[in-house]
């Protein structure tokens, strides 16, 4: 912040009048201090530059000055401490300009909008949907952000998170790109003086909340719901989710969640019924046929995400295991091709659009309590739909041939 003073002890507002203008320049005073607030976003309780210093750094005679100082306290921008001379930036003046001046919320998205609105990805729409929506109703409108390139200058990149934070109010994250010296990314995250909220994921730093989907609730359901259908033995079919530079991914201790689920509820999952390297179609094919051909084996799974158990469905369809007259499946997330899949997706569901909307509430209440530097984490609980993938448990139970 340029204008804070080298002994941070005072807020130095760089002001520039216009001595010819027919407006009193103790009402340009308080119209450019006022901007520069703004504009820089200075905390509340900093103390503006006494009336003196200001007076000598503009050249003018000190009543001038002090009728502008006068104005801002007359508008609520500043304010003075227990009959004190000095004057500080109000609290209320603070939280207002956030909200209402620049009513704009930056989602940040790493990538291309045609990764977005690709097909196989129409999940991310579904936040979105929920963002827009909390957003307008409010009052609020919503950039997206585009990040500069990693081999940009840093000088440009720069220049342009200064001037991105001066238009908005906070900034929601849909992912984060990966890849080492992205400084776009450190200058936006690293940034204090706007909320930040992370979807679907935790952050590495104190100041960024986020807003994740609870798994165990919707695990939970889908654990009783199998051994409401007899079943008794349940295995995990997963894959190992990178742990990104920036963010946690909510997914990454998901097959914990699935494992303690399983337990709780009373089911049998031996480790050699969870197989963690399900991250293609032909690799889910050699771990069911290793899990299967055993004597005792799951009747029942529970998948990573919805495209592990699309992918489980046609491979047993390729083995021919019937499902769920064999085998049932459980996935994740809900997915909108879970009820394209044959038979239809059982799976626990994400509920995506509240959890956009719910991100756009808890910038609020950030903004609202400015000063709380303490990142905040809310959750949103999921569920359970059940389709056609699940069913009673095979009697007597099959060996595979596989």
């Amino acid at each position: 912040m340029t204008a804070i003073s080298k002994n941070n002890k005072y807020f130095g507002p760089n002001l520039h009048l216009a001595e010819d203008s027919a407006i009193p320049l103790h009402h340009q005073i308080a119209e450019a201090v006022f901007k520069e607030i703004v504009k820089l976003r200075v905390p509340s309780g900093t103390c503006i530059i006494p009336e003196r210093m200001m007076a000598q750094k503009l050249n003018l005679n000190r009543s001038t000055v002090h009728k502008g100082y006068m104005k801002l306290l007359e508008d609520g921008v500043i304010e003075q401490r227990n009959g004190g001379r000095l004057y500080y930036i109000s609290k209320d003046i603070s939280n207002k300009y956030k909200i209402s001046l620049f009513p704009s919320i930056g989602i940040v998205m790493p990538y291309k909008m045609s990764t977005y609105i690709n097909p196989s990805n129409f999940m991310t729409l579904d936040y979105l949907a929920g963002i827009m929506d909390e957003a307008s109703e409010i009052g609020f409108s919503v950039t997206f952000i585009s990040l500069p390139s990693l081999d940009e200058d840093k000088k440009i990149i720069h220049e342009w998170a200064e001037n991105l934070f001066s238009k908005l109010s906070g900034l929601i994250y849909l992912g984060c790109r990966s890849g080492e010296n992205d400084t776009a990314t450190e200058l936006l995250l690293n940034e204090k003086s706007i909320p930040q909220v992370f979807l679907t994921g935790i952050s590495n730093l104190p100041h960024i909340s986020s807003v994740l989907a609870d798994p165990k609730p919707g695990l939970l359901s889908a654990t009783q719901h199998l051994r409401e259908n007899g079943h008794s033995n349940v295995g995990i079919l997963s894959f190992e989710v990178n742990k990104g530079k920036e963010f946690k991914s909510f997914a990454r201790d998901r097959h914990q969640t699935m494992l303690q689920a399983i337990r709780e509820t009373g089911l049998n999952c031996p480790n050699e019924w969870i197989a963690q390297k399900c991250d293609t179609r032909d690799n889910i094919r050699k771990e069911l046929k290793k899990i299967l051909s055993k004597k005792e084996h799951p009747t029942a799974f529970l998948c990573q995400n919805d495209e592990v158990a699309a992918n489980v469905s046609l491979v047993l369809h390729e083995l021919n295991v019937k499902i769920p007259d064999e085998i049932s499946l459980i996935g994740f997330d809900d997915a909108r091709y879970a009820v394209d899949t044959v038979p239809q997706l059982t799976t626990v569901k994400v509920p995506r659009y509240i959890m956009g909307r719910k991100s756009v509430s808890l910038l609020i209440d950030l903004l609202e309590n400015i000063n709380n530097s303490k990142a905040l984490k809310l959750y949103v609980p999921t569920s359970l739909v059940i389709r056609s993938s699940t069913g009673k448990v095979p009697a007597p139970r099959k060996v595979f041939a596989l």
